[in-house]
């Protein structure tokens, strides 16, 4: 049994450590906040807070929170501006496109992305006036540019001799303007000459192209026949090399061949049975197929309709080399008649001015006169038969050279340009005649004067109604500038009132 002493001391013992334990928190809160590292890609929000004692509550912020951005130093990426788009055509094509801000020179059609800003834009090709513009280009935007270059014109009365013709080493050897025609873009034309008597065909011609952007005229190759030997054999035709031909006659003489190489047609005359009789009017496929006799009489040319249709055609007499009788026939040979039983428009004592279909439509365009076999200039007119319905109407009082525009749209006419069908003897004077845009899309047509006091000196020769007007040069070739019988061109002074 444990002795009272040793209670006691346990007693006292425990006391002891009691009273040496403290009441206060071993590792008291410190009273200043500690911060707290923030991302620096995170937006920080500022508050204030008031620091407390451990026995206090902490009280809410005040304040409205602030955002302070982190990382200052690291600036914002900007977005490349979009570049503009520019896209050049030219007509012609193949024109020099030069861009000085950009340092670009190339050839035209051209597409390139700019900066946007200002830039000097210009165009420039031999034979034209220069084209040049300022255009700002917008970032984002397109622009599409077409430019079309005007030709640069002759010197304004200027006139260049291309072909001598007529006589050339006797009466028996002549030179004639056969064939004359623009090219699509009016930069050129090309023209055949006949030489020799009596009538040949387009393989035997002199063919040849001048060029006006140079002024320069170069030799063609005659187009090559597509009416082979067999074929000509069979429909009796003069042979490829009339050197072959031995016949009594000279077989140029007694026959005609027209080639239409769009329609795959063939007009002509074959060699008569009996010497010294005129021939027929015959049409057939280029194989010889599906040949028929049309009439009587040997053609004296052969104009076909742009949709192939209706052929017209004429018939020589005692006069004239161009003193034609003028007919209408139908492909299928189901129709012919002359034009004037058609539209009683008669043009008897014209030389040359043989009708002219209408490019893209179907349509004629005839020169004549409403009273029969006269005299008077002054009857004559320009005047279109329908095709659908043949009824004709007048076109305009001028009367001369005329030729469609290629949009069908106008006639160019030359008032005054052609042989006078007078009774007296043919003074061959300079005749100052003018050149007139006749506008078609208005009711009734509005005339418009192009060029004035164009030398014509009118003549007798055969196909010297041939020519060609550019309203792309403002050129017209034609024979009859001078006295002498010669294809030239001429370059026009435009009248004031249409430049």
């Amino acid at each position: 049994m444990m002795s009272k002493q040793i209670l006691v001391f346990w007693w006292l013992l425990l006391v002891l450590l009691i009273g040496c334990t403290s009441n206060e928190d071993p590792d008291p809160p410190s009273s200043t906040p500690v911060a707290t590292p923030v991302p620096t890609n995170v937006t920080s929000i500022r508050t204030t807070i008031e620091a407390t004692r451990p026995s206090e509550t902490s009280v809410p912020p005040t304040a409205t929170p602030t955002l302070i951005p982190l990382n200052t130093a690291t600036s914002t990426h900007e977005p490349t501006p979009l570049p503009a788009f520019l896209s050049v055509v030219s007509q012609p094509e193949g024109a020099l496109l030069a861009i000085a801000e950009a340092g670009l020179t190339v050839n035209t059609p051209y597409s390139t992305e700019l900066p946007s800003g200002l830039y000097t834009v210009s165009v420039s090709l031999e034979g034209y006036q220069n084209w040049q513009e300022n255009f700002l280009l917008q970032a984002g935007e397109t622009h599409e540019l077409s430019v079309n270059l005007v030709a640069n014109p002759g010197i304004a009365g200027q006139y260049m001799t291309l072909a001598e013709l007529g006589s050339v080493s006797g009466f028996s050897e002549q030179r004639y303007l056969t064939d004359i025609t623009w090219e699509p873009e009016q930069n050129a034309f090309v023209y055949a000459i006949q030489e020799g008597r009596g009538f040949t065909e387009a393989k035997d011609w002199a063919w040849g192209r001048f060029d006006l952007l140079n002024r320069e005229t170069l030799a063609l190759e005659a187009p090559q026949s597509l009416v082979n030997s067999e074929t000509r054999a069979v429909l009796y035709l003069c042979p490829l090399d009339e050197q072959e031909w031995d016949g009594p006659t000279r077989c140029s003489y007694i026959t005609k061949v027209f080639e239409s190489d769009v329609h795959d047609l063939l007009v002509f005359s074959p060699v008569p049975e009996e010497p010294y009789i005129e021939g027929d009017l015959w049409i057939a496929n280029l194989d010889g197929s599906n040949a028929q006799m049309l009439a009587d009489f040997r053609p004296a040319y052969a104009h076909w309709s742009m949709d192939g249709q209706w052929l017209a055609t004429g018939r020589s007499f005692a006069g004239l080399p161009g003193q034609v009788i003028h007919y209408l026939v139908s492909k299928d040979g189901s129709y012919i008649e002359t034009l004037q039983q058609i539209t009683g428009i008669d043009s008897f004592y014209l030389n040359g001015l043989f009708p002219q279909f209408n490019p893209t439509k179907p349509e004629l365009l005839i020169a004549g006169s409403e009273v029969s076999e006269s005299r008077d200039e002054s009857d004559y007119k320009l005047y279109i038969l329908d095709l659908n319905t043949l009824e004709s109407r007048l076109v305009t009082d001028r009367v001369g050279l005329f030729q469609w525009a290629d949009n069908g749209q106008g006639v160019y006419v030359l008032d005054g340009a052609l042989l006078p069908p007078s009774t007296e003897p043919v003074p061959f004077d300079m005749r100052e005649t003018n050149l007139y845009y006749i506008d078609l899309t208005q009711n009734p047509p509005q005339e418009y004067l192009i060029a004035s006091g164009i030398p014509y000196y009118s003549n007798t020769d055969y196909g010297t109604w041939n020519w060609a007007y550019s309203p792309t040069f403002q050129a017209i070739a034609y024979v009859g500038f001078q006295d002498e019988t010669e294809l030239g061109v001429l370059f026009l002074d435009q009248d004031e009132g249409n430049e």
